[in-house]
């Protein structure tokens, strides 16, 4: 049975500005949660591509170190906050000089805090 997808009038938009506001909200929301999502996935493609590389106890020399702190970065759709994945990989470095260290294709290294 068809469910009842009416609105009430309280919650609809009551300028074009309005509107426009929270069209543009959407928008941010989609772009923030898209680029943490790509990020989330480079970090994750970048951990298993390096699951083999271990110390002499047997532990993973490449993992997750948490997230580094909400930077706000200027997209077409106006400023959003990303939280950039962080990967603890010294441990690979100190073993391999050649290891390839991370470097995100989605975000520059070094973002400037806005204030």
């Amino acid at each position: 049975m068809p469910q009842d997808q009416s609105i009430e009038n309280g919650s609809l938009p009551t300028s074009m500005q309005e509107a426009d506001a929270a069209l543009w909200e959407v928008a941010r929301s989609g772009t923030q949660r898209l680029l943490q999502a790509a990020l989330e996935a480079e970090i994750e493609s970048h951990i298993v591509k390096h699951a083999d590389v271990r110390d002499e106890h047997g532990r993973r020399t490449v993992v997750r170190n948490g997230h580094a702190p909400e930077r706000s970065i200027l997209t077409g759709v106006g400023p959003v906050e990303i939280s950039r994945p962080r990967v603890d990989e010294r441990a690979a470095m100190a073993q391999d000089a050649d290891h390839q260290q991370f470097s995100s294709g989605v975000l520059p290294r070094f973002l400037r805090r806005t204030p």
